[in-house]
């Protein structure tokens, strides 16, 4: 199975929703690669209820689109402008906005990776555009 999505954190940890693999060892990731757009990493403090984190997505006009419950995380999406400036200016407003929450333990953006396949393993297919 191909992660669909990974969160890559400074210092090249990663974590997938793929639940197949081995997790006593990260993934191997490349170089996190550009910002994704309309797209914050979450992280609550433990004991703090996952519907804290739906409630926080709404102030940032977003939704939680994917977690991994077991770390505490969850992506939030929300809709954003066309020009890279205004993205990257509203990802990190969103980060601010979220961190300021005293149930939240860390936010960060979302970068676009790529998880080489391992070898023997079949090609991902590419999603239809």
């Amino acid at each position: 199975m191909v992660a669909a999505w990974a969160i890559v954190f400074p210092g090249g940890v990663a974590l997938s929703d793929n639940h197949d693999r081995d997790r006593s060892e990260p993934p191997r990731v490349e170089e996190p690669g550009e910002l994704a757009p309309g797209e914050v990493i979450l992280k609550l403090k433990p004991g703090v209820p996952e519907e804290v984190a739906h409630t926080l997505a709404a102030q940032v006009q977003g939704q939680v689109s994917g977690r991994i419950s077991e770390y505490r995380l969850y992506v939030i999406r929300f809709p954003f402008p066309p020009e890279k400036k205004a993205q990257e200016a509203q990802v990190h407003e969103a980060i601010r906005t979220l961190t300021a929450h005293p149930e939240v333990e860390a936010a960060y953006p979302n970068y676009r990776v790529r998880i080489p396949t391992p070898p023997g393993s079949p090609s991902p297919k590419k999603p239809p555009i």
